[in-house]
């Protein structure tokens, strides 16, 4: 598939990195970096095809997750920055991604 698991690894360093930034409270670069990894899983950025091809699979299960996370770490990053309208923003974005997966075929069957 043209969202291969490469791609997948990809976003998840993107996301370690993003972690990483947090801890030693470079802000701005870890929102940018995480930025980039939320940009990639895009839902309305991948191509058709990819969608078509990773409905009801793990790998469309794990790009949730992982888009879920991303949301709950820029929150927490906001949430440090004192930006509270944008942190719940986030937050209220990651748990609505959660929920829609945990009813994942992959995951409830």
């Amino acid at each position: 598939s043209t969202h291969d698991s490469a791609g997948i690894e990809f976003v998840q360093l993107l996301f370690l990195i993003g972690v990483s930034y947090t801890r030693t409270q470079d802000f701005d670069k870890a929102k940018l970096v995480m930025g980039k990894a939320q940009a990639l899983l895009d839902p309305a950025k991948l191509p058709v095809v990819t969608s078509y091809e990773t409905k009801g699979t793990i790998e469309e299960a794990v790009i949730q997750l992982d888009l879920a996370n991303l949301y709950l770490r820029v929150g927490f990053v906001d949430s440090i920055e004192r930006n509270f309208e944008s942190a719940v923003s986030n937050y209220k974005e990651a748990i609505r991604i959660f929920n829609s997966t945990a009813t994942h075929p992959i995951l409830s069957s």
